[in-house]
């Protein structure tokens, strides 16, 4: 299984939109089994797919040790292929306590995802905004890093940081290394185009030759409660997401035929 963190420290970049379209993508397009787990307190992952709840565990019951393996954790969806974990605001109170506690914690999320390592292929994170001691677990189980980037005046300081951070956690993850960055709600005008442009020009920053271009189709199927994929099919992000997939398994050294 190759674990993936969706990351970025600025928000509204389109993190969670990727992290719920490449599963997608991976999992009912290529036919991949595709764990996708939700580590940001708002949930919005675990709302795409339908399993935000309160009444159900969730990730915070694995920092929290209450759960030591995956399967008391995870939520089947609605299709065959993608499993999820969901979370919630509980996740909040797990950040404090982990911050807290005597030993270092950044193993947790590693271990309990190596108990299920061969339950699938393909383990996504979505994080959130912010460098706590979740998303530090989950920099400290990943493989590879994305990094999904829009076009405004402050988003060249947030990519610089995500390397710097990623440069940090082979502190304690060596093997971890940057998939690239993913240029999301692209339009065809002057400030995108600057933005690509600079992402092209410097290496370390592995831009992905995909675009995903803006469309209403994407905000739109957030309300609808599913993948743009499921929610407008021949919509111009489906395409782009399913583009992107291709791109990244190409770039990680997997399978494109599934």
């Amino acid at each position: 299984m190759k674990t993936i963190s969706i990351i970025n420290l600025k928000g509204g970049v389109g993190k969670t939109t990727t992290a719920v379209n490449l599963a997608y993508a991976l999992g009912e397009e290529m036919g991949y089994r595709v764990l996708l787990i939700d580590n940001d307190k708002q949930g919005n992952a675990s709302q795409h797919y339908g399993v935000h709840s309160y009444d159900v565990p969730s990730i915070a019951d694995i920092f929290e040790g209450r759960a030591t393996c995956l399967s008391d954790v995870i939520e089947h969806t609605g299709y065959d292929n993608i499993d999820m974990i969901p979370a919630n605001m509980d996740l909040l109170d797990a950040n404090v306590h982990l911050i807290y506690e005597s030993s270092p914690q950044h193993h947790l999320l590693r271990e309990a995802i190596n108990t299920a390592h061969d339950d699938y292929d393909f383990c996504i994170i979505d994080n959130a905004p912010d460098i706590n001691m979740t998303t530090i677990n989950a920099l400290a189980a990943s493989d590879f890093v994305v990094v999904p980037v829009n076009s405004d005046a402050y988003a060249t300081d947030g990519i610089d940081r995500m390397m710097d951070i990623i440069d940090d956690a082979r502190k304690f993850n060596p093997d971890i290394a940057l998939a690239g960055c993913v240029l999301c709600k692209y339009q065809n005008n002057a400030a995108n185009q600057q933005m690509l442009q600079f992402l092209q020009s410097y290496p370390q920053y592995c831009a992905f030759e995909t675009k995903i271009r803006l469309t209403p189709k994407v905000d739109e199927s957030t309300f609808y409660r599913a993948p743009v994929f499921d929610y407008s099919p021949r919509s111009a992000a489906t395409a782009d997401y399913r583009e992107f997939a291709v791109e990244l398994l190409v770039r990680i050294g997997a399978d494109v035929d599934g």
